[in-house]
């Protein structure tokens, strides 16, 4: 009889989220419990080139990107993925610096912007989220689910926590104590305990997941697959392994690591 295999689903706003914050666990995950690791990005939508906003073109244009950016991130999502062993799973919905208003004008115009809104502002995304998550993944199929703790505020982040915790909260076949959170980097590598308290709840536990030698290259290696994104994200590419490792020895108490967060509920006592 075959052993039984389980399955982990990382839930991703954007195209490197997760690779970022949990490559190490998903590669330690699938190389020494052999499990199943399925990474799906909800904020992975094509936007139409000719309604770009100035900020978006601006983003792009720090990225090195043109009109197929979206193609060209996807392709880099798959290519990390490839380096931890996962599968991608691409959504259609926009992110942020591609939606618009209801009067058809960009919703975010200013980068400050997206880290300053509340997710009520964008109930109508809200929904979508929900229902395509419903049309696309079997939540109960899965043995764990990560999502974002919305470490930095980004509108994104904060959008699919709070939709995949209404679909948790409705659900009457899908145990909370299946979600857990993973802290959100780059955001949590800056100011790390204060962007940390401001995102976890008072009945949430921290566990850690140490890397060895091995799963922490294998982070790097695939962080390294986002391009397009080093320039933007930090200020030095050159500094990236050191900045990570600087917040993994923060976190693991001088051992590199990745923390991740749950509830504690009546079925999970931590």
């Amino acid at each position: 009889m075959d052993k039984h295999i389980d399955q982990y689903l990382f839930l991703s706003p954007h195209l490197d989220d997760v690779v970022f914050s949990c490559g190490g666990f998903i590669y330690d995950l699938i190389n020494q419990k052999r499990a199943q690791v399925q990474i799906l990005t909800v904020f992975a939508g094509i936007p139409n080139s000719s309604l770009l906003s100035n900020l978006a073109k601006w983003f792009h244009g720090i990225c090195g990107l043109g009109d197929n950016a979206i193609e060209i991130r996807r392709t880099e999502d798959n290519n990390a993925a490839q380096c931890l062993g996962g599968v991608t799973l691409h959504m259609n919905l926009p992110e942020c610096l591609y939606r618009m208003d209801d009067s058809g004008c960009p919703r975010y115009l200013h980068e400050d912007n997206i880290f300053q809104s509340d997710p009520v502002s964008e109930i109508n995304t809200l929904n979508e989220i929900v229902a395509a998550l419903l049309d696309t993944v079997e939540l109960k199929n899965f043995y764990k689910i990560y999502i974002p703790l919305g470490i930095g505020h980004h509108i994104d982040h904060l959008l699919l926590r709070k939709a995949v915790e209404y679909i948790v909260d409705s659900a009457t076949d899908t145990n909370l104590s299946k979600l857990n959170y993973y802290e959100d980097l780059p955001y949590a590598c800056w100011d790390i305990e204060k962007n940390l308290q401001a995102s976890i709840d008072k009945d949430m536990c921290p566990v850690l997941h140490i890397m060895n030698e091995n799963s922490w290259r294998a982070k790097i290696n695939a962080i390294l697959c986002y391009k397009s994104q080093l320039n933007a994200l930090w200020t030095n590419g050159n500094k990236i392994d050191s900045i990570l490792l600087s917040y993994a020895l923060t976190v693991g108490l001088e051992k590199p690591a990745e923390r991740f967060w749950i509830k504690n509920t009546k079925d999970l006592n931590c």
